[in-house]
């Protein structure tokens, strides 16, 4: 069980990572598939970074049409 829970969070930072140094590499605001796509993960596992990342307020979104629109909180 121990493996396992190390195992996640090593996944859960690298996305984080990928996801944080997309994010500093652009200016556009991008939805969460867009990035998924650049990044080369799941959309459900960029949406799960993004959440974390709005709620320590490094990201906000911006709704547009169907989707939120994550740019980077440069403040």
């Amino acid at each position: 069980m121990r493996f396992h829970d190390s195992c996640l969070n090593i996944i859960g930072a690298r996305a984080k990572l990928k996801v944080l140094m997309h994010l500093l590499d652009g200016n556009m605001p991008m939805s969460e598939r867009e990035i998924a796509s650049q990044v080369g993960i799941s959309h459900t596992a960029v949406g799960k970074v993004l959440r974390e990342f709005y709620a320590a307020e490094l990201v906000f979104p911006r709704r547009v049409g169907n989707a939120n629109m994550w740019r980077l909180n440069k403040e």
